[in-house]
């Protein structure tokens, strides 16, 4: 990449851990997940699972329904350019932190990914809390995807060289949260939406025992408390609170 010798390596009992520190979580999590992008549209990877030229559904069929959505507009590359723009939440302007690394490094992906001429495109309006990214369907392969692999090139090298000053000079340089993101962020912030909450039905057995009967649970936390209370006899509960308390883990098939 630099065309210059490695100037970097592990010594004695280094690991990625002890030289990258807090950093390294954020770049293996980067790497992880953009593996997982570019591998989406490899032909060779769907080949492995049956998608060949001599199936009925060919290689091409696969990519269209794993990168289109709507309009087809790349599902893969629009969900993590999303994502990246939704880490703001976990990210402390004060501190300058991201509390979660995978939060980060979706984040990270973002900005590797409007590296590529003409792929992304964010409209933004600050005075009217509005957010829109576009993604250009035609540049997926030729300009989103090798960009990506790019970026994971970069990553790998400076991981295996221990090269934690070019990874830190890189963070820096293309995703430091300026004023620019800070004004995103302020969107972001405005528009968060509340987590999701998945309630889960129970069924029992009639006083009889003839017949199974299904309860539901309305979609809030007091019903969602509900259906767990409802769910587990009151010796676990007593057993899983104060164990919680005591900062033990318990573990148990609750389903």
């Amino acid at each position: 990449m630099t065309q210059q010798h490695v100037s970097s390596w592990y010594k004695g009992n280094e690991t990625v851990a002890n030289i990258f520190g807090s950093l390294g979580l954020t770049l293996d999590e980067s790497r992880a997940d953009g593996i997982g992008h570019f591998l989406l549209s490899d032909k060779t990877v769907l080949a492995a699972f049956g998608y060949n030229e001599n199936s009925e559904c060919k290689p091409e069929d696969c990519e269209l329904v794993l990168l289109s959505f709507l309009t087809s507009v790349a599902v893969a590359y629009l969900s993590i350019s999303v994502r990246g723009l939704e880490a703001f939440l976990s990210y402390d302007p004060e501190k300058k932190e991201w509390s979660q690394a995978h939060e980060h490094d979706y984040f990270i992906i973002l900005c590797a990914l409007l590296l590529a001429p003409d792929f992304i495109q964010l409209d933004v309006d600050l005075a009217r809390h509005y957010l829109k990214i576009r993604i250009h369907r035609d540049y997926i392969l030729a300009r989103g995807r090798q960009t990506l692999a790019d970026f994971l090139l970069k990553l790998h090298l400076w991981r295996v060289t221990a090269n934690v000053a070019a990874f830190g000079s890189f963070l820096d340089e293309v995703s430091a949260v300026d004023d620019y993101w800070m004004g995103i962020r302020g969107i972001v912030q405005a528009r968060k939406i509340g987590s999701w909450m998945f309630v889960q039905g129970n069924s029992f057995l009639s006083k009889d025992d003839r017949d199974v009967v299904y309860r539901e649970y309305e979609e809030s936390p007091k019903g969602l408390t509900k259906s767990w209370v409802e769910r587990v006899d009151d010796t676990f509960l007593y057993i899983y609170f104060h164990a919680h308390r005591c900062g033990l883990s318990v573990y148990r098939n609750l389903v």
